[in-house]
C-alpha cells in the first residue's frame, strides 16, 4: 500500500510531466506560428478588391491602407477600431494629403474594442456596401487571428491580406500566439475573452 507521501510524490511527478509536455507543445506551436507568418510588404500588384479594411494598432497600418486606396486597389476604406474621442478631421489631418484627398471614401469604425469587434464591424460595413472582396491590413503577427475572426463573420467574402511589419518584440508575439490559441479554442469550447 502506498503511503500518502509516496502518492503525493507520484502526483507531483505526473503534474511536472504534463507541464513539461505542455511547454514543449507550446514552444513547437509558437515556432510554427512565427515560421508561417505572412511576409510583410506589398500585396499582388494586380490586386483589385471592393474594399480595404485597416485594423488599428501598430504604426504603419493606416498609411498602408491609404496608399492602397490612393492606388485604386479598392473603392472604399474602413479604419476599424478608431478611438471614439478623436474627431474625423483630426484623424484625416494626421495623415495629410492622401487622407484628405480621399476623405469621401474613408469610413471610420468606432465600435470595435478587440479583434472580434473588428470582424463584426468589418462584416457590417461590407454588407452595407455589398462588398464581396476585401483587403485586410494589419500587423504581420496579428493576421492569423484577424483572418480567423473575420472568416467567421464573412464566410461569403473573399479576403486578401497585406501584412505590415510590426517589429514586435518576442513577448508581444507570444501574447498574440496565446490569443490565437484561445480564438481557435472558441470553436470547441464556446466564447472566450481574446481581447486585443
Amino acid at each position: 500500500m502506498e503511503t500518502p507521501e509516496k502518492y503525493q510524490s507520484i502526483v507531483m511527478l505526473r503534474v511536472t510531466q504534463v507541464v513539461i509536455a505542455a511547454g514543449i507543445f507550446w514552444l513547437a506551436g509558437f515556432g510554427w506560428f512565427l515560421a508561417t507568418l505572412p511576409e510583410s510588404g506589398q500585396s499582388d500588384e494586380g490586386l483589385s478588391v471592393d474594399g480595404i479594411v485597416v485594423l488599428t494598432g501598430s504604426p504603419g497600418r493606416v498609411q498602408a491602407g491609404l496608399d492602397y486606396l490612393a492606388w485604386g486597389k479598392g473603392r472604399r476604406l474602413l479604419i476599424s477600431g478608431v478611438n471614439r474621442e478623436l474627431a474625423r478631421e483630426t484623424i484625416l489631418n494626421a495623415f495629410g494629403g492622401a487622407a484628405l484627398e480621399q476623405a469621401c471614401c474613408i469610413d471610420l469604425g468606432r465600435n470595435a474594442r478587440d479583434t472580434h469587434g473588428n470582424a463584426i464591424e468589418a462584416a457590417e460595413w461590407a454588407g452595407q456596401h455589398g462588398f464581396r472582396s476585401l483587403l485586410i491590413v494589419t500587423a504581420d503577427y496579428h493576421l492569423p487571428r484577424a483572418l480567423l475572426e473575420l472568416g467567421r463573420e464573412m464566410e461569403n467574402v473573399t479576403l486578401f491580406v497585406l501584412a505590415v511589419d510590426s517589429h514586435a518584440p518576442v513577448l508581444s508575439m507570444a501574447s498574440e500566439f496565446n490569443k490565437y490559441l484561445f480564438s481557435i479554442a472558441r470553436d470547441y469550447v464556446g466564447p472566450a475573452d481574446t481581447r486585443d
